[in-house]
């Protein structure tokens, strides 16, 4: 069977807003015919909630992301303020160890916030998918004219 890694911003568990609907569906789908993990951002307690959902179910703290962190980051990167939202260093290192001990056919982002992990996956294994538009979104207000932090 074909194993497949997906990246949350959530436990999907309970389905308490739109995106953790839709990932808990998506993991629900995927289960039918491929070995799914996943790595989430959540508190400990919730990966009981993650675990009968996936083959294997890292769960790691959501990180807190200060305005003046924000602020660096816009300066410092050319990436979108929302890509570096849930940036994580014990998250890259979750994501760094699953790949290396398993071979994923597919290493799935389900949103823009994780979207910079997918950076740490081969090329031919990199999906991304863009909730809601966000590309483009996140695109236009890096177009909009006027300071940067009025669009923040």
């Amino acid at each position: 069977m074909r194993r497949v890694l997906v990246l949350l911003p959530a436990v999907p568990d309970p389905p308490d807003a739109g995106a953790k609907l839709r990932n808990l569906g998506l993991l629900r789908l995927l289960s039918r015919t491929h070995e799914v993990d996943a790595i989430a951002f959540g508190t400990p307690d919730e990966h009981v909630r993650l675990a009968p959902l996936v083959r294997r179910a890292t769960v790691v703290p959501r990180p807190l992301r200060t305005n003046p962190d924000r602020l660096r980051d816009a300066f410092g990167t050319d990436l979108p303020d929302m890509a570096m939202r849930l940036w994580s260093a014990e998250f890259a290192a979750a994501v760094r160890s699953a790949v290396a001990a398993e071979r994923y056919e597919a290493v799935q982002a389900e949103g823009i916030e994780l979207a910079p992990y997918l950076g740490l996956v081969p090329p031919e294994q990199r999906i991304y998918d863009a909730h809601n538009a966000e590309f483009l979104l996140q695109r236009r207000a890096s177009e909009a004219p006027g300071p940067l932090l009025a669009r923040m």
